[in-house]
């Protein structure tokens, strides 16, 4: 049997930010209480050929777990596992999920207000799963338009999505910060993750306007107030079973230039063999893909969802974490490394480090090194893999490098 667990990392620039002060980072904790999650567990929901389970943890919140397709499986589970937000200027640098998550930092959604601005056919849950019926609830879902799927001489096919939301908000003392946690899930077979924040600036100092920070106004004294810039990277697990987990493989897909015709380029798929952290490369477009060499859809090509990044970046920095250098990472599946967990109490930063070392991830039986490609094949169930998104190691140099996130 073979998973792949997929970090990735997107990342949004801004200056609107609410974080607990540099004395409260370092004293605040919150020991997890719950251990890795059951993906058999949840409230079902069926709609425009998914099938998937919802439950609601207290770190992480929202997580899709048993996720079909037309009645193939595509994912085992797939959750928000950390936002990073370090500062230009060097301190704070909060993970916010090392800050409470969700238990300790809920955002109830109101109804009658949230969802109507929001969609139709709108429905809202307490946690637990249970109809909400007071004023308030914790998770919401309803459907969106999303406009064509196809037009063209065929006709038009229009298209939407199921959304399934939630909020949570860290304390601040101007306000706090709400994230806005969205999972789409789009009648094209298509899996669209996004995150969206708002609130009041945070960690204010007196200064003057620079590469690190905007003046934003004056305070009581009249002096200016400086907003230091941050970034806020959002990483996410992805457990792929596409049409079951035997035989699911990883692969990177990138341009190679002809090494004598500039204008000509090779479009090139590797498959990964070991666990591995990779940085984004927009200049070849590069991008990754799971799939399941033995599962053919009805052209004959192996079923497939691709992982596309973002444009948006990431943070990268000179701290010795090797997590904080890469933007994607395939490492074995072990259900007890999960962070925030109590198989697991680590910080995901650092706890996603110490998942790379180099274990095997693809039975060497499913390449065909005469033909460079996959070839059907099955895993064991002693090799499970996992993949997910942040470096331990520098791996841009290997030989064979060729180089809001949606993955279908």
């Amino acid at each position: 049997m073979m998973r792949l667990w997929i970090l990735l990392i997107c990342s949004l620039s801004c200056f609107t930010a609410a974080h607990a002060s540099t004395q409260e980072l370092s004293d605040m904790e919150f020991p997890p209480t719950q251990g890795p999650p059951d993906p058999s567990q949840g409230q079902l929901v069926q709609w425009e050929g998914w099938s998937f389970r919802w439950q609601f943890r207290d770190i992480e919140g929202l997580m899709l777990t048993d996720v079909f397709f037309q009645g193939k499986k595509v994912l085992k589970a797939i959750n928000l596992a950390e936002i990073y937000v370090p500062y230009a200027t060097g301190w704070p640098r909060p993970e916010d999920f090392s800050l409470g998550g969700f238990r300790a930092n809920p955002m109830p959604l109101q109804l009658g207000k949230d969802c109507a601005a929001n969609g139709t056919q709108c429905r809202a849950f307490n946690r637990d799963g249970s109809q909400a019926k007071g004023g308030t609830a914790d998770v919401m879902i309803h459907e969106e338009s999303i406009g064509f799927l196809y037009a063209g001489k065929q006709g038009r096919a229009p298209g939407k999505m199921l959304v399934l939301w939630a909020m949570v908000h860290f304390p601040g003392p101007n306000d706090g910060y709400t994230y806005v946690i969205r999972w789409k899930l789009r009648s094209d077979g298509s899996i669209c993750p996004e995150v969206g924040a708002t609130g009041g600036l945070q960690h204010l100092n007196v200064g003057v306007e620079s590469g690190r920070g905007f003046v934003v106004g004056k305070d009581e004294q009249g002096d200016n107030q400086f907003a230091p810039s941050h970034v806020h990277n959002y990483y996410f697990r992805i457990d792929f079973d596409i049409d079951g987990s035997d035989g699911n493989v990883a692969e990177e897909f990138g341009y190679v230039l002809d090494a004598t015709d500039p204008l000509q380029a090779k479009a090139v798929w590797h498959a990964f063999e070991t666990e591995a952290g990779r940085p984004r490369r927009e200049d070849i477009f590069r991008s990754w893909r799971v799939l399941n060499p033995t599962s053919l859809n009805a052209q004959g090509r192996p079923r497939s969802y691709q992982l596309m990044p973002g444009g948006s970046g990431a943070w990268k920095d000179g701290l010795p974490n090797p997590v904080l250098k890469g933007d994607f990472f395939i490492t074995k599946f072990y259900r007890n490394e999960f962070p925030y967990s109590t198989s697991d109490d680590r910080r995901m930063l650092e706890a996603l480090s110490g998942y790379l070392n180099d274990e095997k991830v693809m039975n060497p039986m499913c390449k065909d090194p005469s033909r460079g490609e996959i070839s059907p094949c099955h895993q064991t169930k002693d090799e499970q893999i996992s993949l997910r998104f942040p470096a331990a190691r520098d791996y841009s140099q290997r030989p064979w490098q060729v180089g809001t996130t949606c993955q279908k």
